[in-house]
């Protein structure tokens, strides 16, 4: 019940916050972007923000706080991570299930700081302003995708940090509304991590939802032509029976094993 609470509190934020937003926007400026900017610089998503959208309009800017997947604050994700508490896992660890994945730095930080011996896996966006955290909170981080983000994680990299494995995230299927890195741009982008010293041990993808196949076959290639140690990470709910045929390394199956 205090997760569920805690989200649904964000939820209540955000929707205070844009209904305070719509009624002082009668005061402001015609400048459409003047309104809406700080909204997002209030959540201090401005990064992921301009990752996708160029200008803070109001359309932009209300698709990116209720419905952006790309979002974790979004309204949808708020409402849909209530129900990834830890007390929802705690059978699995119970059973001997030691290897999970998070979308946030921060709940991850409050949900799991109380339980040892668990393998961690960031899968979400990794903001730069987040990367210090996400260094001290996870075994595994899946989401590298710019160079920007390798340099701060090099600035605040130590041998005591407990992140020791990375992996590139790849937009597989060049979509606009999805981080990672294009396919052109894999091969520069893994030595540029090389480069700087990055332990990166394999690629993560979230394909389109149609011609799947297609992407996890490219997904293969890629690895062979960048170094075949690398590991896969591809695989969801809804097709990582497919994914285990490209012999995918790993499956993110929350929804599945939740029977959702």
């Amino acid at each position: 019940m205090y997760w569920l609470a805690r989200y649904v509190e964000r939820v209540e934020n955000i929707a205070r916050m844009i209904d305070v937003n719509l009624e002082l926007i009668l005061d402001f400026p015609d400048d459409n972007s003047l309104n809406w900017k700080p909204l997002i610089d209030t959540l201090d998503i401005n990064e992921l923000f301009e990752g996708k959208y160029k200008n803070y309009n109001e359309n932009n800017v209300l698709n990116f706080l209720f419905e952006d997947k790309k979002n974790l604050s979004s309204l949808n994700n708020c409402l849909e991570m209530s129900k990834y508490s830890i007390e929802t896992i705690k059978d699995l660890i119970n059973l001997g299930h030691k290897e999970f994945g998070e979308n946030r730095v921060q709940e991850a930080k409050n949900k799991f700081k109380n339980i040892s011996n668990l393998k961690l896996h960031l899968i979400g966006s990794l903001q730069s302003n987040k990367v210090r955290d996400a260094l001290d909170s996870f075994d595994v981080i899946q989401s590298v995708d710019r160079e920007k983000l390798v340099l701060e994680i090099i600035k605040h990299y130590t041998p005591y940090t407990r992140t020791k494995e990375f992996y590139i995230q790849i937009n597989i299927g060049s979509e606009p509304q999805k981080s990672g890195v294009h396919v052109d741009k894999v091969k520069d982008f893994y030595n540029f991590c090389l480069n700087n010293n990055l332990n990166v041990v394999g690629l993560m993808c979230i394909p389109p939802k149609q011609n799947v196949e297609k992407f996890f076959s490219k997904m293969v290639d890629l690895k062979e032509n960048l170094n075949n140690r690398l590991l896969l990470s591809m695989g969801m709910s809804g097709d990582f029976k497919l994914a285990l045929q490209y012999k995918t390394d790993l499956i993110r199956v929350g929804s599945y094993i939740f029977n959702e």
